[in-house]
């Protein structure tokens, strides 16, 4: 069960959402008529990958990358608990969109705007690893603060593909259709987060909070 209706980060719906998006992506095909052209049209401009395969994570960051602190003071749990919503707060934007969903959007409206978005919200993601990795982190914490950043930073160099619609449109596909995957973690250590936070009975107002809205707009 994934704790996400108390603590830091509240979303509602999440399980549904995420059951959903794994359908679209599992609809997503090479044989889409609409994909076939984009295929073609980027062929008549720049050679595809013969054989592309998804992204590898490029990086991955270590306890050694972070800054780690052995305090157990409650003050300092709820700071870093704040810090971290600060950071964080950017998924909560009523514009902020699911990148798998732009990526489809591309593909049925040939959108070029989706494609636009996708590289503004990997930006944005880098940018929140970039800010995480500089956090102090409670020694406790630790071990979900890195998967935090990893995942985030995975979603980002899933995003770097999947913004290339138009230039390599199957790259592109293969990796919209791991997304669901990467993002499911995400929810997974949103939860884990909170539980952090709930054992240590660290108590958050309803302005401190973020509260998540996972968009089916596809």
């Amino acid at each position: 069960m994934w704790l996400l209706a108390g603590g830091l980060l509240v979303a509602v719906g999440v399980m549904g959402f995420l059951w959903y998006l794994g359908g679209v992506a599992n609809k997503l095909s090479p044989d889409d008529t609409r994909l076939i052209s984009l295929v073609a049209r980027a062929n008549n401009s720049a050679p595809l990958i013969t054989a592309p395969t998804p992204s590898q994570p490029a990086w991955q960051y270590s306890p050694s990358d972070i800054t780690i602190s052995a305090t157990t003071q409650p003050s300092a749990i709820r700071a870093y608990g704040l810090e971290l919503a600060n950071i964080l707060r950017f998924y909560a934007e009523p514009e902020w969109q699911n990148e798998m969903a732009l990526t489809v959007r591309a593909i049925k409206n040939d959108d070029a705007l989706a494609a636009k978005m996708i590289v503004a919200q990997r930006l944005r993601q880098q940018q929140a690893v970039g800010q995480l990795v500089n956090v102090v982190t409670p020694e406790d914490a630790a071990d979900i603060h890195l998967q935090l950043i990893n995942t985030i930073l995975r979603l980002a160099e899933l995003d770097f593909a999947m913004e290339k619609i138009f230039d390599q449109p199957i790259l592109a596909l293969e990796n919209a259709r791991i997304y669901p995957q990467h993002y499911s973690e995400l929810w997974q250590i949103f939860a884990k987060i909170n539980q952090y936070f709930l054992d240590r009975e660290i108590v958050f107002s309803s302005e401190e909070k973020i509260n998540l809205h996972p968009s089916f707009n596809l």
